[in-house]
């Protein structure tokens, strides 16, 4: 027993070009479970609540694009004399401020005394009312809160994305470029969605389950955000028949509530795999080898190798997970030590 633990202990590989990241030198992960289980490391943010910082200020500010109120959380460190940063965090399928991975990120940059700002998707904590939401690669209002955050702030912005927040980033990064951005990092990206899908399908049952998940999440957060949405209500009994992500895309633009042709431009355009070649800030990529949602294989290591700005960085931790022995974060660790490298604070 204490040998397959000791197996456990893995330390991450690192995977770039850039000399700040190569610098990164994460420590070695202790497995949470008697061993290194990503299915049980993904069921840590369903079951567990974190809470912001007691000293952290908390104000909203909506943005209006579209018929939708898009709500932006915004926290400060009342204790701290100076900001260091602006923080962007793009939660992941129907995520909030009060995620759990969310809340860990936004303390962790608290105590740095940064300013964190937390978008919410469209319909989430707003009004929705117009067939417009966020899709998997929805980039509008991310740039419409930049904007708003480089014309109201005079310090830097930093972007942290996770899961399908982190796909929004990463493609974000690959469209747009300012003096005030200096990077980002980007955790648990699915990167090509057609790819994807046929790697989850085709995997093992845990894969399966974990698609299977995400279609449920889905199918919620439509359900939520789209209540009084007369065309959604009257086609919600075909829609909770699908069984893919793509399925129920492709009947959302069936139903004309994205603007593209069909379903295969719509996974192209919206993939961030192919944004990584135009990003031109520092930008860390962070996913797990024992992903069941995200499995190692649809990782582009070598477009991420081939952008002198971009590193990878892999280790163990499942879907948003992360943890170590005694419930640690390995994700902060690594975080800490790219912001390091960067002298962002």
């Amino acid at each position: 027993m204490v040998v397959a633990y000791a197996y456990g202990i893995k330390k991450p590989a690192i995977f770039t070009t850039n000399k700040a990241i190569a610098a990164i030198m994460p420590s070695y992960t202790i497995p949470l479970f008697f061993l290194n289980i990503g299915f049980l490391q993904s069921t840590i943010p369903l079951f567990t609540r974190g809470r912001i910082l007691n000293e952290a200020r908390k104000r909203t500010l909506k943005l209006c694009l579209d018929e939708a109120e898009i709500n932006v959380d915004i926290f400060e460190n009342s204790n701290g004399s100076k900001t260091a940063l602006n923080v962007v965090l793009v939660p992941g399928l129907h995520g909030t401020s009060r995620s759990r991975y969310v809340v860990d990120a936004a303390n962790f940059m608290l105590k740095k005394y940064c300013r964190v700002f937390v978008i919410h998707a469209r319909g989430v904590l707003g009004l929705l009312k117009s067939n417009r939401y966020s899709h998997v690669g929805h980039t509008e209002d991310l740039l419409c809160l930049t904007e708003h955050i480089i014309g109201s702030y005079t310090n830097q912005v930093f972007f942290i994305g996770f899961s399908q927040g982190a796909n929004v980033v990463t493609k974000f990064l690959g469209e747009f470029d300012s003096s005030r951005i200096v990077g980002g990092i980007s955790v648990c990206n699915p990167f090509n969605f057609k790819n994807l899908e046929n790697l989850v399908l085709t995997g093992g049952i845990c894969n399966r389950i974990g698609h299977r998940a995400v279609v449920y999440v889905l199918k919620k957060h439509l359900h939520e955000i789209f209540p009084n949405n007369l065309k959604f209500n009257m086609e919600q009994t075909r829609i909770s028949k699908l069984t893919t992500c793509t399925e129920v895309t492709a009947k959302l633009i069936e139903m004309d509530f994205i603007d593209t042709t069909d379903i295969e431009t719509f996974l192209h355009q919206n993939s961030s795999e192919f944004y990584i070649e135009k990003i031109k800030k520092p930008f860390l990529f962070i996913n797990a080898v024992d992903d069941p949602i995200i499995p190692e294989g649809v990782i582009p290591k070598q477009k991420i190798l081939k952008n002198s700005m971009t590193g990878l960085i892999t280790l163990h931790g499942g879907h948003l997970g992360f943890k170590s022995f005694f419930m640690t974060s390995t994700l902060e660790t690594i975080m800490d030590q790219f912001a390091k490298q960067l002298k962002l604070f």
